[in-house]
């Protein structure tokens, strides 16, 4: 794990300041829903599968598209004001 904040930028601790919350919350909200999360998980894996195959493949037009998607979601996400 130490070698992701070779690669994390500046946003990454935000993205995962729920590590930094209650043990003890966030495991009775994984049994509680469980099957929910392990579903997002499995299609999770399956994207990462996928984008790793282009990566391997070095597919530019396919990891173009995989980023331009992904940018044309967050953009999609409305800001909380």
């Amino acid at each position: 794990n130490t070698g992701i904040k070779t690669f994390a930028a500046g946003g990454f601790k935000d993205i995962t300041r729920i590590a930094s919350s209650s043990p003890e919350m966030w495991q009775d909200i994984c049994v509680d829903n469980g099957l929910a999360i392990n579903k997002f998980i499995d299609d999770m894996i399956s994207q990462l599968e996928n984008f790793k195959k282009l990566i391997e493949e070095k597919d530019k037009q396919g990891i173009n598209k995989e980023f331009s998607l992904a940018g044309s979601y967050r953009n999609s996400i409305k800001d909380k004001k």
